[in-house]
């Protein structure tokens, strides 16, 4: 038994072509008459005219779920306090994705026939009812993803939201808002887009920020799309694309969460907005509820989807929406490629970065001691002495500032912190130059020939310890890296052997030693540039003349170290290639065994081979430049070789 005495069941109206067929009614009418309720039927258009006049004898209506009369029998069922069942409609989707009724007609209508119905709170929109979702603005992926949909569907889907909302990355406009929310709290922000969902609990808002919204809490949820910049944006879309859940305390920083008794969103030009797949327009958009006021018939699956939602409490999440007027001006007027960092975000790293472009006392004392220690490191081989001197050299602090005046245009920073790295390259070549004349010592050591065939590996450890040291002044949490990034970058040991070279008159040393240093200070300029640019320290149009500054200056240092690098590779093969194995030349076997391979001192178009050579035979020339003609085509490179004989003295 239902528990049911009577009903009213609401029919079609005579008109509507999708009116149910006399079969579907007649086991609609059957099933009354089998569980004993007295069942009267009206047409929509005939309750809508007077509702009250045809609920003096029941107060549960059971109607075909038809997607265009929902919100009309909900705003009734509420004023008129009656209960609600429905019936499958061909066509229409909505109830059965909200509120999980089910799409067959028979258990339809045992559920549509209870007498137990559930409580659910009505979200209205500027007083209109809305039982899915109130959405405004950009919402990608949040208004995707049907439970009714297969998986190939679903993801076609979701790849075409994704994509149209990357071809509309750099066209979003923000909107500027009040919101009110609470007890008459207030907060202007501007917003990207808006999503309250009310029975959306199966769909992808609740699914993304890892709870599930419940029609019976008494509060409205909001989700707030509120991206600084073109980047956040993206990395929320990527987000969306690939995580399964958010949690409240993880949200991007695009996203903000609002869970209140009332809220509210004022604006001075008309906002768009859709209630239910419906489109309006209004300065002002109320968000009211009246809790536990429609009381539907829903089935099993969907009071235990409520069930395991969050206790209701208000919920605030509102530290990633731009708040201050600034922030605010700026992103209305068109959303930025990168997130700026505002002018008091960044007053403290501003005065810091001007304080390490300036020359003091400090400074110069220990560029001198980092320089004497570096330079003995040198010329013991020490790496650990050497090591000692990058952590107490202080070059890198003003080679920043360098770059932060580079990116936002001050010529005063940028005067001020050229003017210190002279200073700190002069005060170190100096300092090595005379300390070799006071020890008797003229070797090039390993540590200091490691030092004079700079190429691009070395300029990308200098780009990455840019991007480093950027972070580890911007971030105060990582300032203590500060020594790792001079470690890993090394300024002064270059400058002390050029200074070292200066001291022997080894030019060729000064040479390959400078080109290190310039790689080092070319490479921290542009990453370090490009790190400040990325964390919003300055308009990309404001920035474009000093990366294309650094960028010239990257390309006029990588064709050295391009053919440095080629050349090191051409030394590796070649002492790979000699090691033992055997060439055949004018019909006999030689075995060539290689000791060593450098560059030509005088030319460097020619790598210097020298090797033991062994052969069945002796060797003519025509038969040693047969084999250096077979080295050069497997080097591509000309050779030159230095060759001694190679003896074998068999076991006794």
């Amino acid at each position: 038994m239902s528990g049911l005495s009577d009903a009213l069941l609401i029919l079609p109206n005579d008109a509507d072509p999708s009116r149910p067929g006399m079969a579907e009614l007649e086991l609609v009418r059957a099933y009354a008459l089998t569980q004993e309720v007295a069942l009267k039927e009206v047409t929509f258009s005939q309750f809508c005219r007077e509702p009250g006049a045809h609920l003096t004898d029941t107060r549960h209506v059971v109607s075909w779920a038809f997607d265009e009369q929902l919100p009309v029998l909900a705003d009734l069922a509420q004023r008129e306090n009656f209960s609600l069942g429905f019936l499958p409609a061909a066509g229409n989707t909505l109830v059965h994705h909200w509120f999980d009724i089910p799409r067959k007609l028979p258990d339809a209508s045992i559920l549509a026939f209870r007498s137990e119905p559930l409580a659910l709170d009505l979200l209205r929109c500027n007083d209109e009812i809305a039982l899915g979702m109130v959405s405004v603005g950009e919402t990608p992926f949040i208004m995707r993803a049907k439970s009714h949909e297969g998986w190939l569907a679903a993801f076609a889907g979701w790849l075409f939201v994704f994509w149209h909302s990357l071809l509309r990355l750099f066209s979003i406009q923000p909107f500027p808002v009040t919101l009110r929310y609470g007890d008459d709290k207030t907060l202007k922000t501007a917003l990207v887009g808006i999503i309250a969902p009310e029975n959306e609990v199966k769909g992808v808002a609740a699914k993304l920020l890892g709870t599930r919204l419940s029609a019976q809490d008494g509060l409205i949820s909001c989700i707030l799309l509120a991206p600084k910049s073109v980047r956040e944006y993206l990395h929320f879309l990527v987000a969306g694309w690939f995580s399964a859940h958010w949690s409240l305390n993880g949200l991007p920083k695009a996203v903000s969460f609002i869970r209140s008794t009332q809220v509210c969103f004022e604006a001075n030009t008309p906002l768009s907005y859709v209630v239910d797949g419906k489109r309006r327009e209004a300065t002002s958009i109320q968000l009211t509820l009246v809790p536990a006021s429609l009381r539907l018939n829903v089935p099993e699956s969907y009071r235990l989807l409520l069930q395991g939602a969050q206790p209701a409490r208000e919920s605030l999440h509102l530290e990633h929406l731009p708040q201050k007027d600034q922030r605010i001006q700026l992103i209305a007027q068109r959303l930025p490629y990168f997130t700026r960092a505002l002018e008091d975000e960044f007053r403290e790293l501003f005065l810091q970065l001007r304080e390490n472009a300036r020359i003091t006392g400090n400074f110069l004392m220990l560029m001198v001691l980092s320089s004497v220690i570096a330079t003995l490191g040198l010329l013991q081989s020490s790496p650990a002495v050497i090591i000692g001197a990058m952590v107490l050299a202080p070059l890198m602090a003003p080679i920043i500032s360098f770059a932060m005046g580079l990116l936002r245009a001050e010529s005063g920073l940028v005067k001020r912190s050229l003017g210190t790295i002279a200073i700190g390259m002069l005060t170190a070549i100096t300092t090595a130059s005379v300390l070799v004349q006071w020890v008797p010592v003229v070797k090039v050591t390993a540590e200091i020939a490691a030092r004079l065939q700079p190429n691009v590996l070395d300029l990308a450890i200098a780009l990455a310890s840019g991007v480093a040291g950027a972070f580890a002044y911007v971030r105060e949490n990582i300032a203590r890296s500060v020594s790792g990034v001079a470690i890993a970058v090394a300024l002064v040991p270059p400058l002390c052997v050029v200074g070292i070279g200066v001291g022997w008159l080894d030019f060729a040393i000064v040479r390959g030693a400078l080109l290190l240093f310039l790689t080092n200070l070319v490479g921290i300029s542009l990453a370090a540039g490009l790190t400040f640019l990325l964390l919003g320290f300055a308009p990309l149009t404001k920035a474009s003349r000093g990366l294309l500054v650094s960028l010239v200056m990257l390309v006029a240092v990588s064709v050295p170290l391009f053919h440095a690098f080629q050349t090191m590779v051409d030394l590796r093969r070649a002492e790979q290639l000699g090691r033992g194995e055997q060439f055949r030349v004018n019909g006999q076997e030689v075995t060539l065994d290689v000791m060593d391979v450098r560059l030509d001192s005088d030319d460097d178009i020619y790598l210097v081979i020298r090797a033991a050579i062994g052969s069945e035979r002796s060797l003519t020339m025509n038969d040693l430049n047969l084999l250096q003609t077979t080295l050069e085509q497997r080097l591509n490179r000309r050779v030159s070789l230095e060759l001694m004989p190679l003896t074998k003295v068999p076991h006794r």
